[in-house]
């Protein structure tokens, strides 16, 4: 029987098979989201409804058509964007779908910045100001309930992939990616 990885209690097996929340758009193509449907205007001034891409799914068509549509270089050993969204306005067919899709890589690591803007450097403080009491609750993030079971852990602390908000995987408390490094900084360190 395959698995959700909906209910996966750790990560997906890279080479392995799952049913993965998918969404179509009217393209044709299937996407693979991780997350629920949301939108972020309070913090990050993105009112739209949207679901984020599950890049350990991107199947060759995935990476051509976001490549081609000027979202930069996806590679399989990282990103150089961040918020990565399929926007909901018009562009998709009825609702999410669980299609059967191999596990391609491990969650790539997650910048903080979508390239560092100014106006990234203005959300991401507001966004970790107004989360710094919440914790995780059953693995998820506390800001838009995005999963974070089985992504990359570095020094006992794990990154949302949603909107890069840091927690120790101890404890469940955010943890400042801000405290020790500028955003640019971390960006170039990422890069």
């Amino acid at each position: 029987m395959i698995q959700r990885v909906s209910e996966l209690t750790s990560g997906p097996i890279v080479g392995k098979y799952y049913l993965v929340p998918c969404v179509q758009t009217f393209n044709g193509l299937w996407w693979p989201i991780i997350g629920p449907k949301h939108e972020d205007a309070e913090y990050i001034n993105f009112p739209h409804q949207h679901y984020h891409y599950d890049l350990r799914f991107f199947g060759a068509r995935q990476l051509t058509y976001t490549q081609a549509n000027n979202y930069k270089s996806l590679r399989d050993k990282g990103v150089r964007y961040a918020l990565l969204m399929i926007a909901l306005e018009g562009k998709l067919k009825d609702g999410i779908t669980e299609k059967r899709l191999r596990c391609k890589r491990p969650m790539p690591s997650f910048p903080i910045a979508h390239p560092v803007t100014a106006q990234q450097t203005t959300w991401f403080p507001k966004l970790e100001e107004a989360y710094k009491d919440k914790k995780l609750t059953c693995l998820r993030c506390p800001h838009r309930g995005l999963p974070l079971n089985g992504l990359p852990v570095k020094d006992g602390k794990v990154i949302c992939p949603g909107h890069g908000l840091q927690f120790n995987i101890e404890t469940g408390e955010l943890v400042s990616r801000l405290t020790s490094q500028s955003v640019e900084s971390q960006h170039r360190e990422i890069l």
